[in-house]
């Protein structure tokens, strides 16, 4: 099985949050024979709203990927010019940039996306939540 995760998804994980269950995501998420992809647009998105004020975490943002990668085992998904070919070709049933790229990410490498934005239901990828 590979995931691929939404940003918010990603903190919430991360922060053990509860608007994202632990115990409903725990079993799938970290059974080695699951991949889960977290993007760089996801690490773009923090340090941009890290630099306006909007979200807060300690340390810097490459520390941060760092320890989604070493903490918890997860793959940083580098953003391919692949991926972008699929980013122009998506309608713009949504329009934040960050999460249109997360989706023609997951489009491209077939995964299933893991995001409580209803928006992504309108794009041909499985979303759950």
């Amino acid at each position: 099985m590979r995931y691929i995760l939404d940003t918010h998804a990603l903190l919430w994980i991360r922060s053990n949050d509860p608007r994202l269950s632990r115990e409903k995501w725990e079993e799938r998420l970290f059974d080695p024979k699951t991949e889960v992809l977290v993007s760089i647009a996801s690490f773009w998105e923090m340090s941009l709203k890290r630099s306006l004020g909007k979200l807060e975490f300690p340390g810097s943002i490459a520390s941060y990927a760092h320890g989604v990668q070493e903490k918890l085992g997860f793959e940083l998904l580098h953003i391919e010019l692949s991926h972008l070919e699929q980013l122009e070709a998506l309608d713009f049933h949504h329009h934040d940039p960050f999460d249109r790229l997360i989706i023609a990410q997951a489009i491209q490498r077939n995964a299933i996306c893991i995001s409580r934005d209803q928006q992504w239901h309108n794009y041909p990828v499985q979303v759950e939540w």
